[in-house]
C-alpha cells in the first residue's frame, strides 16, 4: 500500500474493520501484504468503480466502490482549505460553529420543527466551566428545575467494556466542581465542543441517571426522546467503541483531500474529476461503532441536530443539510443515488419521521425496524425501552396504537416479517430466551429482520388471506410501549395443516429453504387440501446449522420443525405469490383457547391452485372477488376458515 494515496487509505480502513491486530500504519506497505492473505484485486468500471481485494482462501472479500464527478460540477461545495498537515478531526471548529449557526438562523424546516416543541429540561445537566485560557475544564452537575428553559446539549456515546464515571445513589458529591480530566476522553471532547458551540449545559446519560436507582433509571429513560428532541445539538462520538477513545481521532490526510484525475466528457476531452468512496458516509456514520448500540437508533431519529465525529471526518445532520468537512455545503447527489441507504434518508437532510406524509413515514419505519433489530443491547429487556420515546412520539402524532414494535392500523400488513438471513449469511439464528415481546412480533427475533414489504406497498396491490379480530396487550407501562407482560394477536383465516419435509440433499438444509408439503389435511373436498404448495419456501425464525444441529438446542428446534404445523395464509401480492405465516400449537390436543405461537414465514409460488379453490368455491370470476375482499363467514368458505389466537 502507497504512503499518502487516497484510494489505498481507503482500503485498508475496510481491512481493518476484517482483520484485528494488524499494523494500523498504511505507511508500512511491507508489513502490511506480508500480513494480509490476498491473492488478486480486481478492478471493474461502469456507472462506478470498483476494486475488490479477494483473501487467498477465497471465502473472503472487501469490495471497495468509487465514483468520479466533474471537478467543476462542485468547485464551490468542496472544501478546498482542508489542510493536508491537519491530522485531527478536532481541527475545524469554525466549520462546526457555521453549520450550527446557519442551520439556526436559516434553515426554516428545522425552525419550524424547533417552534413546534413543548418547553422541557432535562431533571439533571452537567454545567462546563473552562479554567483560564488553558483547555482545562472544570464541571458540576446541577438540577434543571433551577435553570428554566436553558438550551442545552446532548452526547451520544458507546459505554464500551469501560464503564464510565456514573451518577449513583446518595451521591451528591458530583454537585461541586471537579477536574474534567478524571471524566472519560470522550466526556472531555464534548466539554470542548459545547463550550466551542456556546453551551455551557451538556446532557450525559452515565452523569445524569441515577444508574443504580431503578426507579430513577425508568423515570429517565420514559423521557429519552424529549431530552434528545429537544436538545438544541448532539455531539456524537460515532467512532468510537468507548468512552476512553474519544471524540476525535488523529488522521491521515489522504483520508479527506480526494485525487483528482482526468477523465474523457462526453465529447472526448479530458477534464478532471474528483474521485470519492460511494459508501464513505455508510462507513463512517450509518455502520459505525456507535450506530450499533441499540440506544442511539432514537437519539438519532429524535435529535434536531447532530455533529458526527468518524473515524475520518466530521459530519453535520439536519433535516435541511447533511454535509461533511470534505463537502461542507452538502453532500453530492451523485454519491446519494449510489449509496445504499435506508429510504428515510434524503440528500436534504438526516433520519427523521415525516409525520405529514403516510407512505413516508412506512417507509421510515421499516428502515428503522431493520436497522435498529440488527443493534446491540447489553440486555434484552431494554428493547422496547431504547425505543419508547420514538414510539411515543409518532403514537401522539398519528393517533395510532402502539403494539409491541408494530401499529394496530393495518397491523395484518406487518405480520410477515422475516429474520434477515443475508445480513449476516446467519445459518443459526434464535428468537429470545426470556419474554420480550410475543411470537409475532419481529422482537422476539434475536438479529436483524427485514419488516413486512407489504407495509410500505399500495393497499391495491395485494388481497388478505385473513384478518386481525382483536389484540389484548398487558404492559407493566402505563403506555404500552415497553415491560409487555402477555400479548394475544387474534387471527382469523384461510389456513392448511401439514407436516414439512425439506426439499431434496438434507445436508443442504443451512443453505436452503426450500421445503416440501407432505401429510396436508384440511376438513372440506379434496381440492381444499392442496390450496398451497406442495413446494414452499419458509424462513424459519429459529434454525441452526449443520455444525450445531447436533446440540440440545439444535435438537429441540428440529424437533419443534417437524410437528404438524398450521399454514395461515395471510396474503396474496401482484408477484402474484401466496404469503403466510408457519404456527405451532402450543398444546398438540386442541383446547378452548387455541394458542399458537409463530415458528416462520412461508411463500407459495405457485397460487393458482388457491386461484382455483377459491374460484370453485364462491362460484365468481376471479376479478370480482379479488376486488371486493374475501368475506370469511362466507359459509362456502367455512371449512378452510381457521380463527387462531397467537402469543
Amino acid at each position: 500500500m502507497k504512503a499518502n494515496c487516497f484510494t489505498c487509505s481507503y482500503l485498508w480502513s475496510l481491512v481493518q474493520e476484517h482483520l484485528e491486530g494488524l499494523d494500523p500504519s498504511p505507511e508500512s506497505p511491507s508489513a502490511s501484504a506480508r500480513e494480509i492473505p490476498v491473492s488478486r484485486v480486481k478492478f471493474r468500471r461502469d456507472e462506478e468503480m470498483t476494486l475488490r481485494m479477494i483473501w487467498s482462501t477465497g471465502k473472503e472479500s472487501i469490495h471497495a466502490r468509487f465514483t468520479a464527478f466533474p471537478a467543476g460540477d462542485h468547485a464551490s461545495a468542496m472544501n478546498r482549505k482542508v489542510d493536508v498537515n491537519t491530522y485531527s478531526t478536532s481541527a475545524q471548529p469554525d466549520l462546526w460553529c457555521q453549520w450550527f449557526r446557519t442551520c439556526m438562523e436559516s434553515h426554516e424546516k428545522c425552525r419550524q420543527k424547533q417552534a413546534q416543541l413543548q418547553p422541557f429540561i432535562p431533571d439533571r445537566l452537567i454545567e462546563v466551566w473552562e479554567r483560564g485560557t488553558s483547555k482545562e475544564y472544570a464541571w458540576r452537575l446541577v438540577r434543571g428545575a433551577d435553570l428554566g428553559s436553558m438550551p442545552y446539549l446532548t452526547l451520544s456515546h458507546c459505554w464500551g467494556t469501560a464503564q464510565p464515571m456514573r451518577l449513583m445513589k446518595g451521591d451528591n458529591t458530583y454537585y461541586h466542581f471537579h477536574a474534567a480530566s478524571l471524566l472519560p476522553q470522550t466526556y472531555q471532547d464534548a466539554f470542548s465542543i459545547a463550550l466551542t458551540l456556546g453551551f455551557r449545559y451538556l446532557w450525559i446519560d452515565s452523569l445524569c441517571i441515577v444508574q443504580d436507582d431503578e426507579l430513577d433509571w425508568k423515570s429517565q429513560s420514559s423521557v429519552m426522546g424529549s431530552i434528545y428532541e429537544n436538545s438544541a445539538c448532539t455531539i456524537a462520538a460515532t467512532w468510537a467503541r468507548d468512552g476512553s477513545e474519544g471524540c476525535f481521532i488523529r488522521r491521515e490526510s489522504s483520508s479527506i483531500n480526494s485525487p483528482i484525475i482526468k477523465l474523457p466528457s462526453q465529447g472526448g476531452q479530458l477534464i478532471d474529476h474528483h474521485i470519492l468512496a460511494i459508501d464513505s458516509y455508510l462507513d463512517d456514520v450509518t455502520s459505525a461503532p456507535m450506530n450499533s448500540r441499540g440506544w442511539v437508533t432514537q437519539e438519532r431519529f429524535l435529535s434536531r441536530r447532530q455533529f458526527n465525529f468518524s473515524r475520518k471526518e466530521v459530519y453535520w445532520e439536519c433535516d435541511e443539510l447533511i454535509a461533511s468537512e470534505h463537502f461542507p455545503k452538502g453532500l453530492p447527489d451523485e454519491l446519494w443515488d449510489l449509496t445504499t441507504l435506508n429510504q428515510d434518508t434524503t440528500p436534504g437532510g438526516h433520519h427523521s419521521l415525516d409525520f405529514n406524509d403516510e407512505p413516508k413515514l412506512r417507509q421510515a419505519w421499516s428502515a428503522l425496524v431493520g436497522q435498529y433489530s440488527d443493534c446491540e443491547f447489553s440486555q434484552n429487556s431494554d428493547k422496547f425501552i431504547a425505543l419508547a420515546g420514538l414510539a411515543n412520539k409518532i403514537r401522539d402524532a398519528t393517533g395510532d396504537e402502539y403494539v409491541t414494535g408494530l401499529w394496530r392500523k393495518d397491523l395484518h400488513r406487518q405480520l410477515c416479517w422475516v429474520p434477515d438471513i443475508d445480513s449476516r449469511f446467519r445459518f443459526d439464528r434464535y428468537t429470545a430466551t426470556t419474554y420480550v415481546a410475543p411470537t409475532w412480533s419481529w422482537a422476539n427475533a434475536e438479529g436483524p429482520v427485514m419488516y413486512d414489504l407489504r407495509y410500505t406497498a399500495r393497499e391495491e396491490d395485494s388481497l388478505s388471506l385473513s384478518e386481525v379480530t382483536d389484540v389484548v396487550i398487558q404492559s407493566d407501562d402505563q403506555l404500552n410501549t415497553h415491560s409487555f407482560v402477555s400479548c394475544k394477536l387474534f387471527l382469523r383465516g384461510i389456513a392448511v395443516w401439514a407436516h414439512v419435509d425439506p426439499a431434496g440433499d438434507r445436508t443442504k438444509m443451512e443453505t436452503s429453504s426450500d421445503y416440501t408439503l407432505s401429510s396436508v389435511s384440511q376438513v372440506g373436498d379434496s381440492a381444499a387440501a392442496r390450496l398451497i404448495g406442495p413446494e414452499l419456501t419458509i424462513e424459519w425464525d429459529e434454525n441452526c446449522s449443520l455444525e450445531n444441529l447436533g446440540t440440545s438446542r439444535g435438537q429441540f428446534i428440529l424437533a419443534r420443525q417437524q410437528e404438524r404445523l398450521l399454514f395461515m395464509l395471510i396474503y396474496i401480492d401482484d408477484g402474484p405469490h401466496v404469503f403466510g405465516l408457519v404456527l405451532r400449537r402450543v398444546s398438540q390436543s386442541p383446547t378452548p383457547d387455541n394458542l399458537f405461537v409463530r415458528m416462520g414465514r412461508f411463500t407459495d409460488l405457485n397460487e393458482e391452485k388457491l386461484w382455483g379453490v377459491m374460484e370453485s368455491r364462491l362460484k365468481l370470476p376471479r376479478q370480482k372477488w379479488t376486488k371486493e375482499g374475501l368475506d370469511f363467514d362466507d359459509e362456502r368458505l367455512s371449512d378452510l376458515v381457521q380463527a387462531v389466537a397467537i402469543v
